[in-house]
């Protein structure tokens, strides 16, 4: 899968990570808020283990297959807002979205904002024809957040590569994709 370059909103920049965005993804991975509904390891969640994956994601970039984990930063002061991404689902031959944010900046609209231009770029850029979200049961605000998208709630299912149960939505890739209204 393709690395995207920098995608820009109106407050923020989705883009690959960076050597300096080190230590807010750390403060990230070790908030136990800001990870309570994602599927990392425990040990994916303490200093050693979340530098570990920081460096594993950028070493990644150079391969034929890089994980299209991006950094969303402050467009104006470049701070460290969360992350997200996109992976193709091999045994399902889609496209999933995820993303997390420091949780300052849960219910700003910022979640919103860095997954329409992430989605927007799918869509467009990847010809993706369908865009599916995994949401685990509790985590209410990634729920609300895939219906103000238009998401399409399935269901409660079994995640095909992690193994738990979660809610499957899923968008369907329409030629004029519509900015969503924050």
């Amino acid at each position: 899968m393709k690395l995207p370059g920098p995608l820009f909103s109106e407050r923020l920049i989705v883009r690959p990570f960076q050597n300096g965005d080190q230590e807010g993804f750390i403060r990230f991975m070790t908030h136990p808020e800001a990870t309570q509904f994602l599927t990392f390891t425990n040990e994916q969640k303490t200093e050693s283990g979340a530098k570990q994956l920081f460096y594993g994601v950028i070493g990644s970039y150079f391969s034929e297959d890089p994980v299209v984990a991006l950094c969303i930063a402050d467009r104006k002061t470049n701070e460290f807002v969360g992350s997200c991404g996109l992976s193709r689902l091999e045994s399902q031959g889609e496209i999933e979205c995820y993303g997390s944010l420091v949780p300052k900046y849960w219910k700003m609209g910022f979640a919103q904002e860095a997954m329409n231009v992430l989605i927007r770029y799918a869509f467009k850029e990847m010809s993706v024809s369908t865009i599916v979200a995994f949401v685990h049961l509790d985590n209410y605000l990634a729920q609300r957040l895939a219906a103000r998208f238009g998401l399409l709630r399935i269901g409660v299912i079994l995640h095909p590569e992690h193994r738990q149960d979660c809610l499957r939505y899923a968008l369907e890739n329409h030629s004029e994709y519509v900015t969503i209204e924050t």
